[in-house]
């Protein structure tokens, strides 16, 4: 009986994309801060060039790895696609991910006029708020960070998920062949006591369809699912 090696090939080829540099669309609040540092642990014990985790908006070059925010706008596609790019992506649940990022912004000093009341906050502001300098309001951000969900298998090849933050690095380590570090997600230490209504999380929920369907997907799609 002939042995099946089509997980070795694989394995092989996402070896061979690595090395031609890997593209992260790196979407805020995700978990992201800590994965860059393990990621540039990565590139100097494999010696791999990499872009800065302050330079934000734009593609790196050939065989390097980008440490900085990276939206699906910014990536060349046909570019990354030629040369065989690694493309990888981090996600969040869409309500986690909003919470956190208006706790950034508290912390910030920014929207301070509903303060913990993030309820109240949403439900004023969910149609005129920027988060972000490119995207005006503030609902739909994972799909608005990492591009139409019809396009995502063909486009990524491993993405990150924080609430499976160890288990994301594990599954990354079998492809890099790397082990990481003290693989506990550094929890963002902000305290602040968020008021939550169910209106304001069934607003959320309506809203932000296509974020639900793109998590759900990447959890189905990439080895997640329990």
């Amino acid at each position: 009986m002939e042995k099946d090696c089509s997980h070795i090939k694989i394995q092989q080829n996402m070896v061979n994309k690595i090395k031609n540099g890997i593209v992260w669309v790196r979407t805020p609040k995700c978990a992201t801060s800590t994965m860059s540092i393990h990621l540039q642990n990565f590139c100097e014990h494999k010696k791999i060039k990499f872009t800065a985790a302050t330079e934000h908006g734009s593609m790196a070059p050939t065989r390097y790895v980008n440490l900085g925010h990276l939206w699906a706008e910014d990536v060349n596609w046909d570019v990354t696609i030629r040369e065989k790019r690694f493309v990888m992506g981090s996600i969040r649940h869409p309500l986690n991910r909003f919470l956190s990022h208006y706790k950034h912004h508290l912390k910030e000093n920014r929207y301070k006029e509903c303060g913990n009341d993030v309820s109240k906050f949403y439900l004023r502001n969910y149609h005129n708020t920027h988060f972000e300098s490119d995207f005006r309001g503030i609902d739909n951000y994972l799909t608005k960070y990492l591009g139409d969900i019809r396009k995502i298998k063909e486009r990524y090849d491993f993405f990150t998920v924080s609430e499976y933050f160890e288990k994301s690095l594990e599954k990354l380590e079998n492809i890099i062949n790397y082990t990481f570090d003290n693989k506990s997600l550094v929890e963002n230490k902000t305290e602040f006591p968020l008021i939550i209504t169910d209106e304001f999380v069934n607003l959320f929920e309506e809203r932000n369809k296509d974020d639900y369907e793109l998590y759900d997907f990447v959890i189905k799609n990439y080895g997640y699912e329990k």
